[in-house]
């Protein structure tokens, strides 16, 4: 079966991971009430399979019902309609991430490619790059640095963030490879 991890933790946070191999029909038939037009919103077959899988970890988590009253804010931010369910979604590849949580937050899920080690300038500021860059680790750090900061801006209902601005890492005080133990800002209020 695709679905490759749930964790509840501490029940603040449930999370789904789904490594993608099926075809397109077998997330159609699953989705008994999938809305037709939306699939056919996207064009490239990967992106079609992206979504149709992460409506079905919808679907599973959130049955029938509740799936019905899924929805996008302006921002294009998917939630839950009457409840304060946060949802969170993320995917890369064949690979997605769906989560759901009572408190603000967000998600991102990315498999290692040489494309985020080029683009870093575009996520971390220059000072800190010049020094990130000379570690052995960087092509490491710059995913966990990429992935950090997508979650904060998927976190933040306010939008309009910079990433390499509004969105801080503090590396340099309790940052180390495996991504774990750090603290991470924004200039317009704390995400942990």
């Amino acid at each position: 079966m695709p679905l490759i991890d749930f964790e509840q933790g501490n029940s603040e946070l449930t999370l789904f991971i789904w490594k993608i191999e099926e075809e397109e029909s077998f997330f159609i038939n699953e989705i008994s009430c999938i809305d037709h037009s939306q699939v056919e919103l996207y064009r490239h077959p990967q992106a079609r399979l992206q979504w149709l899988s992460s409506r079905l970890l919808l679907f599973r988590h959130l049955g029938a019902d509740n799936f019905q009253q899924l929805a996008r804010n302006e921002r294009g931010k998917i939630y839950l309609k009457d409840t304060n369910t946060n949802i969170s979604i993320s995917h890369s590849e064949n690979m997605i991430a769906v989560a759901f949580s009572k408190k603000q937050f967000g998600i991102d899920i990315q498999k290692f490619t040489e494309k985020i080690p080029r683009l870093a300038l575009k996520f971390i500021p220059e000072k800190d790059l010049n020094i990130l860059q000379k570690k052995d680790s960087f092509f490491k750090t710059a995913h966990v640095h990429w992935g950090v900061k997508e979650a904060m801006f998927k976190a933040d209902n306010e939008g309009k963030l910079d990433y390499r601005e509004n969105l801080i890492l503090h590396w340099a005080k309790k940052y180390n490879i495996a991504g774990d133990n750090f603290e991470a800002s924004t200039t317009r209020h704390k995400i942990e």
